[in-house]
């Protein structure tokens, strides 16, 4: 059979536990008003879950983590950099490091899946509080 590095077998196998989540049973971080936060997170990586309400912002900023956003449904009009582009589902755009950022959801909001690694250190703080 061919070689299939996906499936190998590196290192020691583990018998530590999987944690299983549903999204819509996490408490909602409130980020802004129409903006709202269901992340997920290890000690490496963090996905977070967002839900726009129609036509809500998320201002502008940057962090030193990189992140990955992937557009699950509806319309996010996105500026990253000097860059604006009008993404629906199925559309990401990698982010990198300190770039800012931010979008404006369409009419009907939208829903997002961002990858954050390291985790981000502002949501972190915000599932202390």
């Amino acid at each position: 059979m061919a070689e299939q590095p996906y499936f190998d077998q590196s290192g020691e196998a583990s018998d530590a536990p999987a944690r299983f989540v549903r999204v819509d049973e996490l408490d909602p971080l409130i980020v802004v008003p129409g903006l709202e936060f269901r992340p997920v997170t290890t000690d490496t990586v963090m996905t977070n879950f967002v839900r726009f309400e129609p036509d809500a912002v998320a201002p502008a900023h940057h962090h030193d983590e990189q992140q990955i956003a992937i557009i699950l449904s509806g319309e996010l009009t996105f500026t990253v950099g000097a860059e604006t582009r009008v993404l629906h589902a199925g559309d990401c755009v990698v982010i990198p490091p300190r770039v800012e950022h931010g979008g404006v959801a369409g009419p009907d909001g939208c829903e997002a899946l961002d990858v954050f690694t390291p985790p981000r250190a502002g949501i972190v703080r915000l599932m202390a509080d």
